[in-house]
């Protein structure tokens, strides 16, 4: 019978101790999966916000404004200060680019459009101030369905803003020059075609000239 007591403590004792440990060891196995499952580069670590900093500077790009190289938001920021671009509420470079920010964003770059201290020359092949902003904010990895509905409630054009969205998402910045003008036909030369003419700025040279027949000895 003693010995039969002995067992069943010694087993009771052993769940118990079981328990314990089970109970203890729980929440830190929850905690490591959670960690695992929401973080992108170790348990805890997030994705940074995109901040209005970035977008800043891929504004000032798209806008063809003269930063210095390795220009930096600060940069950027004065660059489009300087024509009157500043959101309501100013600047933050550090602070994160929401919906709010793009809306501000908008209103101010279409006034400064509109005011023509931003010519339409400045505003490249996308042409118009709902797909400059967009195409900056997607550029610089926000939502495009975010940055299209915040302009479009700012009273931009949405389908102008879907279409900067898109080609800020493809990673297209800066200015396509122009096509310039062909260059004219090169004469014509004894054996040999002459040289074709020169192109215009970003044109074709022109085609080279035809071959005359060598006089007959």
């Amino acid at each position: 019978m003693k010995k039969n007591r002995k067992g069943i403590v010694s087993k009771f004792a052993l769940i118990v101790i079981a328990l314990i440990f089970l109970f203890a060891s729980g929440p830190v196995f929850a905690q490591r999966g959670a960690g695992a499952a929401g973080a992108s580069y170790g348990p805890g670590a997030v994705d940074a916000p995109t901040t209005q900093g970035q977008v800043a500077l891929n504004l000032a790009t798209l806008l063809n404004l003269n930063l210095p190289p390795g220009a930096t938001a600060a940069d950027a920021i004065s660059a489009l200060t300087a024509l009157g671009i500043t959101p309501a509420g100013g600047w933050s470079a550090n602070a994160p680019a929401n919906s709010g920010f793009m809306a501000a964003l908008y209103t101010s770059v279409q006034a400064a459009v509109t005011t023509g201290t931003v010519s339409g020359a400045s505003l490249g092949t996308l042409g118009n101030a709902s797909a400059v902003v967009a195409a900056a904010g997607t550029g610089a990895g926000l939502s495009g369905d975010m940055v299209v509905a915040a302009i479009t409630n700012a009273g931009g054009n949405q389908g102008q803003a879907t279409t900067g969205a898109n080609a800020g998402s493809s990673g297209v910045f800066g200015f396509s020059p122009a096509p310039g003008a062909a260059g004219g036909a090169g004469s014509g030369g004894a054996g040999s075609g002459g040289a074709g003419g020169a192109g215009g700025a970003g044109g074709s040279g022109g085609g080279g000239g035809g071959v005359n027949p060598s006089p007959s000895s």
